[in-house]
């Protein structure tokens, strides 16, 4: 109301349009199913089938090693040590225009 008194006008309010859920275009892959413990038997018993559990804890660990190892500076061999700043990162960032 005071707005009006003061002669300000704002935009009328829209009401909420909720958006209809869509789908992902891609669906996505997942290779499970559920199976009873006659199966689960049964697949346990294939040499190609390993049981196995872990946790995100465990994953996050392997990620960040594997990280690391690509974040060290590859080994050169004796034989290739005169070449070693072909093979540095820093050297081939730093290269000329």
């Amino acid at each position: 109301m005071e707005d009006n008194l003061k002669g300000v006008e704002k935009p009328p309010v829209l009401p909420y349009k909720k958006k209809p859920f869509q789908a992902p275009r891609t669906p996505y892959l997942i290779d499970i199913c559920a199976i009873n413990a006659a199966g689960f038997h049964y697949n346990l018993m294939r040499p190609e089938n390993e049981l196995f559990s872990t946790s995100l804890y465990e994953i996050d660990r392997i990620i960040e090693s594997r990280q690391e190892v690509e974040d060290r500076e590859p080994q050169v061999p004796d034989a290739y040590r005169e070449f070693e700043d072909v093979f540095s990162k820093e050297a081939s960032d730093t290269l000329p225009p």
